[in-house]
């Protein structure tokens, strides 16, 4: 079977448990009905069946971690934080819910808090990727590329099939000016993770610095394609059309990702 047969079985799955109405009182199932339904994108009714499984049982743990998880895909940063961090009042050992509070800080340029809390995920779990690749990440936000180079690859030495280790690390390279290296990370991010809209656009980025403007834009507008409302794609491709001359265009791209409130 093919990678693509094997995301097609996958999906079908997913669709098929997020169709099933668990039973009214199952705290378990409504976890796993939000977690297919997550996996489909469908992210406000994943949020309406963790949202379920709190109003059954308001002190479990990973119903409050999914709930920030869903939060954080949507961009609603503050709200994820204060999700995961009941998560961790909870259970103050939930390595996963550690992890996911330093990608969520990460997001909102709490580079420092970031560290500290992969610290503390890594602490309870030194064999949980998703910790080192935000690890990385963060020491990557904060300059520190060697050492995110180090994170980075540890989380894909424990998961080799962690796509967004591969993405962060694509990140991190970009930034040392190894784009070649960089290009090669990101390529195996999408290869493992054709949906990730980040993934395409770092790729673009990649590309934009090689002087490769055509292909850049085809990056972007797959990241657009994936995500609509991902600002910075938009930002990135205005700039792709500013250097291939099309600049009605760019301006078009660039008025859309200030619609989105692009900050960078």
């Amino acid at each position: 079977m093919s990678d693509t047969d094997g995301n097609w079985v996958a999906k079908e799955l997913f669709r098929r448990v997020a169709m099933l109405e668990p039973n009214a009182k199952s705290v378990k199932g409504w976890l796993i009905k939000g977690t297919a339904l997550g996996n489909l994108g469908k992210y406000d009714e994943a949020l309406k069946a963790y949202e379920k499984a709190i109003e059954l049982d308001p002190n479990d743990a990973p119903a409050w971690y999914n709930k920030g998880t869903v939060l954080m895909r949507t961009r609603k940063y503050d709200e994820a934080l204060m999700a995961l961090e009941k998560a961790i009042e909870l259970d103050p050992n939930y390595a996963p819910a550690w992890s996911r509070k330093a990608a969520t800080f990460g997001n909102l340029d709490k580079n420092d808090e970031a560290l500290m809390a992969c610290e503390k995920a890594i602490e309870l779990d030194p064999n949980y990727a998703p910790a080192w690749s935000n690890k990385g990440a963060a020491l990557g936000n904060l300059g520190k590329y060697d050492e995110a180079l180090m994170a980075c690859e540890k989380a894909i030495e424990l998961d080799p099939n962690f796509a967004p280790a591969w993405n962060n690390k694509c990140a991190v390279l970009m930034r040392n000016g190894k784009y070649d290296e960089a290009l090669m990370a990101c390529e195996k991010a999408i290869e493992l993770d054709p949906n990730d809209a980040i993934a395409w656009c770092n790729k673009g980025a990649v590309l934009m610095r090689n002087g490769k403007y055509d292909e850049a834009l085809k990056a972007y507008e797959k990241a657009i394609e994936l995500d609509p409302n991902f600002a910075p794609a938009w930002n990135d491709k205005g700039a792709a059309l500013g250097n291939l001359g099309r600049n009605t265009e760019a301006h078009a791209a660039f008025t859309k990702a200030k619609e989105l409130r692009y900050t960078g």
